[in-house]
C-alpha cells in the first residue's frame, strides 16, 4: 500500500526535477502525450463538425 501523497510527490518530481532520471521519464511519456494530444483534437474536430451530439447538463 502507498502512503497518503507518494503520488503527489512523484508528479512533481517528475515535473520540476532536472535530474537525469526524471528527464528520462519525461522523454518516455513522450509519445504517450503525442497520442493523447491527437485523440483530443479529433474529438475536438468531431464536436465542431457535428459529429459527436451536445447535450446540455440538467442543472
Amino acid at each position: 500500500m502507498t502512503r497518503r501523497g507518494d503520488g503527489h510527490r512523484v508528479m512533481r518530481w517528475l515535473w520540476t526535477s532536472r535530474r537525469p532520471d526524471a528527464r528520462l521519464a519525461r522523454l518516455a511519456l513522450l509519445p504517450a502525450s503525442g497520442l493523447w494530444r491527437g485523440a483530443m483534437a479529433v474529438r475536438g474536430l468531431a464536436y465542431r463538425r457535428g459529429w459527436l451530439a451536445v447535450r446540455d447538463l440538467p442543472l
